[in-house]
């Protein structure tokens, strides 16, 4: 994963229980096509929201991720503000 994805703009709404104060805190999802290239950055995908917790962006995704898949994303990883957390999740199109 490479450093080019920021955490959430301003215009990014932060949703789920609890408030984040500090935009660094925030959970989101950085979505990427098979090349690693982040589908955000690129422009070819409206910004995903960003969550006050962990498991909200976890529920996010669970509940979108075969409608990313058709739509071009690979892999989504998990970042809390600027930084990657663990490896990102494939989102496998013969699951389907």
């Amino acid at each position: 994963m490479t450093s080019e994805a920021s955490a959430p703009g301003p215009g990014v709404p932060v949703v789920g229980a609890g408030s984040v104060t500090d935009r660094a805190a925030a959970w989101s999802w950085r979505l990427e096509d098979a090349d690693g290239r982040d589908l955000v950055a690129a422009r070819t995908l409206g910004e995903p929201p960003a969550f006050a917790r962990r498991f909200d962006a976890e529920v996010w995704l669970g509940a979108r991720w075969r409608g990313l898949a058709r739509g071009g994303v690979a892999r989504a990883g998990l970042r809390r503000g600027d930084h990657p957390v663990g490896e990102p999740l494939e989102l496998p199109l013969e699951r389907l």
